[in-house]
C-alpha cells in the first residue's frame, strides 16, 4: 500500500485525524451548550406580549342571518323573543320604521319597531331549545324583499 494515501486519510493517526476528532468534540459540546439554554430564545423587554387573554367566557345567544342584494338582517333569540337588526346590504346603514313579517313554521308575526333602530318579535317557541325553518318579509319604503 502506498504511504502517503495512507497518510491523509482521516482515519489515519496524524494531524488529519486528530482535527477531525477536534471538529467532532466541537460540535458535540455546541450542540449540548444549545440545549441547555433555551432561556435565550425568550423575547427580550419590550418585545414581550404579556399574558395570554382569557377566552370569553359564557354563552352564545342563538342568531338567525339572512341577506338579499337589498338588506341584510341579524336576529338574536333571547328569553323567549328575537331582537331583529336590519340594514342595507349596500351601505350597512340601519333601515328604520320598515315592516317585518316572520313566518316560523308556518306561524306568523309581526315585528315591532323600537325606538333604538332594532325590531322585536316574541312568541312562545323561541323560549324553547330547538331549530326551526323562519322566513322574513321586509318592506321599506317602496323595497319589497322575502329573506
Amino acid at each position: 500500500m502506498n504511504p502517503s494515501l495512507v497518510k491523509n486519510t482521516p482515519l489515519a493517526h496524524g494531524r488529519p485525524a486528530r482535527m477531525a476528532l477536534v471538529w467532532t468534540v466541537l460540535v458535540f459540546v455546541l450542540m449540548a451548550l444549545m440545549s441547555l439554554t433555551p432561556h435565550l430564545a425568550q423575547a427580550g423587554e419590550g418585545h414581550d406580549h404579556g399574558q395570554a387573554v382569557p377566552a370569553a367566557a359564557g354563552h352564545a345567544l342563538p342568531r338567525v342571518t339572512s341577506s338579499s342584494d337589498l338588506f341584510e338582517l341579524v336576529g338574536m333569540v333571547d328569553r323567549g323573543e328575537m331582537v331583529i337588526y336590519l340594514d342595507r346590504f349596500e351601505t350597512n346603514t340601519p333601515v328604520l320604521n320598515a315592516t317585518i313579517e316572520v313566518d316560523m313554521e308556518g306561524v306568523k308575526g309581526m315585528a315591532k319597531a323600537q325606538p333604538d333602530g332594532t325590531y322585536h318579535f316574541a312568541h312562545a317557541a323561541l323560549s324553547q331549545p330547538g331549530s326551526w325553518p323562519i322566513s322574513f318579509t321586509v318592506t321599506a319604503g317602496a323595497d319589497t324583499d322575502l329573506l
